[in-house]
């Protein structure tokens, strides 16, 4: 994680530039996952820096994707069995990934943390995919 951090705290943005891909199926994922208004404008937000890991996937190996990948998966797994049934229990989910992801949480970090949400939840890694 420290590496996509340090990568990420590096990258020149120009957010005029960037462009967040309409995808219907990720608005479904987040009404199937009964998230809320909040940790829906998180996902959406922070999905606008997919490109910049992409990049860094691109540029490292799939080691670093697989292994994050699991890291934020088994967190998940770890959430829906610690956190207790509620209307809610989505968005503690969410919440309990966040913090668990990485030990200090400052306004750069935050945000790769987001995005790397955003990225695992796109690609089902986090949180459960619409029932076909």
């Amino acid at each position: 994680m420290k590496d996509v951090v340090d990568y990420m705290l590096k990258v020149k943005t120009n957010p005029q530039k960037e462009v967040i891909p309409i995808d219907p199926n990720f608005e479904e994922k987040i009404i199937f996952n009964k998230l809320s208004e909040q940790v829906a404008l998180y996902l959406k937000s922070y999905r606008i820096n997919e490109g910049i890991i992409n990049d860094f996937f691109e540029y490292n190996s799939n080691f670093i994707k697989n292994e994050l990948r699991d890291v934020f998966n088994g967190l998940y797994n770890e959430a829906l069995s610690v956190i207790p049934d509620a209307t809610n229990k989505s968005d503690e989910v969410f919440f309990y990934i966040y913090e668990k992801a990485y030990p200090q949480h400052t306004f750069a970090i935050d945000a790769v943390i987001f995005t790397l949400m955003s990225y695992y939840f796109e690609y089902c890694d986090i949180f459960k995919a619409p029932e076909i």
